[in-house]
């Protein structure tokens, strides 16, 4: 019987991972959830904001737990749209109190002693989040041993070495990193599967860990790919966590041009036909339309946007993370 190759059952994975994405939306599915967070988001940059306020609630709807940054975003399209009762009752529910504090650019005509009372909520909001974060000694040793053969590699073996012309001993510590990465994959799902993806929902939002993902590689990929998806659609791990990883080892160990990486979200450039990425976003709950995406921007900025995003915008009946 013919084998299949890693870089073909990818492939088909990924192709399996469209098919989905035409099921109704389903309650608690957090790819479902960030398609409609994606459209809200275009919108609020756009400055469309009664739509981005429906989008946002149709998101917020699906699950129990929204995003931090998603429901401030709310909070300023609210203001926007003239809801400021609204939106000061869903200020109380945020965090971000040190950007909130200086953030003028929305929340025009807000008084100081609102302002000042809000940021107090946000930071026993933040506080009460910290003290949630049960996941802290695990990521902690796992980024330990992540990092140890890669700083001792580029801080000393590999200056030391290659001045000598031996790529002998460079490459004998590579593959004792590569070795150490195999380590914390299994170490990361056996972990996963006890006490859930350290991620995401599960990992009160923390992102340590998607560092330590990105060095897994494909075949750890593969070999977990339902049970990540499975983590994926119960908001544990960011779409752009998983997606990155993808990327970077479609192009890193096939040896193909980065503008071809099936979401984009790990190098800067794709050419890919636009519809075909368009609908591989849309199947992890990645958003087509920016690129890498995890802070808060002043009124009148945006996140950067895709190689596609003009004609995304210019066709945008078409495409639409939620339809």
């Amino acid at each position: 019987m013919k084998m299949i190759k890693p870089l073909h059952l990818l492939f088909i994975l990924i192709v399996f991972a469209q098919t989905q994405v035409f099921s109704q939306t389903e309650k608690g599915n957090y790819i479902d959830y960030y398609n409609f967070v994606n459209e809200a988001e275009y919108n609020f940059y756009e400055m469309n904001y009664p739509k981005s306020v429906d989008l946002f609630e149709e998101a917020f709807k699906i699950v129990d737990i929204r995003k931090p940054d998603h429901q401030y975003n709310y909070c300023r399209a609210l203001w926007e749209i003239g809801e400021t009762k609204k939106s000061i009752k869903e200020l109380k529910n945020s965090f971000y109190p040190d950007y909130f504090s200086t953030d003028t650019t929305y929340f025009e005509d807000m008084t100081l002693e609102t302002r000042n009372g809000i940021v107090e909520i946000m930071e026993k909001n933040s506080k009460e989040a910290v003290s949630k974060w049960k996941h802290t000694d695990f990521i902690d040793s796992l980024t330990y041993h992540d990092q140890r053969f890669r700083k001792m590699i580029s801080d000393s073996i590999e200056p030391f070495y290659s001045s000598l012309e031996n790529d002998t001993m460079v490459e004998y510590h590579y593959k004792l990193m590569r070795a150490q990465d195999v380590k914390n994959g299994i170490a990361l799902i056996e972990y996963a599967k006890k006490h859930g993806f350290p991620a995401g929902v599960n990992g009160s939002w923390d992102q340590s860990v998607s560092r330590i993902v990105l060095h897994l590689g494909r075949d750890w990929i593969i070999e977990n790919y339902y049970f990540l998806m499975d983590e994926l659609e119960k908001g544990n791990i960011e779409p752009i966590t998983l997606t990155r990883a993808i990327d970077r080892y479609f192009v890193n160990e096939t040896g193909c041009n980065e503008i071809v990486s099936p979401y984009n979200s790990y190098f800067g450039k794709n050419l890919n036909d636009p519809f075909l990425l368009f609908m591989n976003c849309k199947s992890m709950g990645l958003s087509p339309y920016y690129g890498y995406n995890w802070r808060l921007y002043p009124k009148g900025w945006r996140p950067y946007p895709t190689e596609q995003y003009e004609i995304y915008h210019a066709n945008k009946a078409v495409y639409d993370t939620t339809l």
